[in-house]
């Protein structure tokens, strides 16, 4: 094996890992996102996350981190779709936000 070959080689192995990696950050968004809207009473819609943006950032546990901006769509009434954003730096969670939407209101619930 020459070495322009073990050099190949390295670059796949390296962008077979960058994906592998990628694919697992992407999971765990998906499911940061899911609980979210479990706790908030939502529909979280379609299963899926898309990615928007990736970029990096220092991070406390090393040098650097890439961090990944992803949307979803969630539904609290089953009558229209709102916009939801998930940011992680690495795999862990920074922030959760959703649009504005429709709450039910439970009539048999006392305010006071």
């Amino acid at each position: 094996m020459t070495l322009s070959n073990l050099f190949y080689l390295f670059i796949v192995v390296l962008v077979a890992y960058a994906l592998w990696n990628h694919l697992n950050v992407s999971r765990t968004a998906r499911m940061f996102a899911k609980k979210h809207c479990e706790s908030l009473g939502v529909q979280f819609l379609d299963q899926n996350i898309i990615l928007r943006k990736l970029s990096l950032h220092r991070s406390p546990h090393s040098v650097f981190a890439i961090g990944r901006s992803y949307t979803f769509e969630f539904s609290s009434i089953g009558d229209r779709r709102y916009p939801g954003e998930i940011f992680l730096i690495g795999n862990r969670l920074k922030t959760i936000e959703l649009a504005p939407y429709k709450a039910v209101i439970d009539k048999n619930h006392d305010i006071n």
